[in-house]
């Protein structure tokens, strides 16, 4: 079974989506099933405990940006802050560092 987490941003939820996914892998051990898990986020909440917890539980990240920068922070402006570009190049640099690839 695939499941996507996705729409608005969902690490806004990070207890739900740590939720799910122990639900699915006690599933798994059960035998019922396997799960596969893809998150979109742009990036802005994407932090090294969360990709840590990605690469242990097999959870993909894709990032989203809204096209170019300017047209980035216009459409994702943040109240008194850098401007989002930045954090989701972070997060983006983040996510590409060498990592262990999860088994199949």
């Amino acid at each position: 079974m695939r499941d996507r987490f996705l729409r608005r941003e969902p690490l806004l939820h990070k207890d739900l989506i740590a939720a799910t996914v122990a639900r699915a892998r006690a599933m798994e051990r059960q035998g019922n099933g396997r799960f596969h898990f893809k998150l979109t986020t742009n990036g802005v909440l994407l932090d090294e405990p969360f990709i840590e917890y990605s690469l242990k539980n097999d959870v993909l990240i894709a990032m989203s940006f809204d096209g170019i920068r300017e047209a980035h922070d216009r459409h994702r402006a943040l109240p008194n802050g850098p401007p989002p570009s930045t954090s989701c190049a972070a997060g983006s640099n983040s996510c590409s560092r060498p990592g262990p690839i999860p088994a199949s």
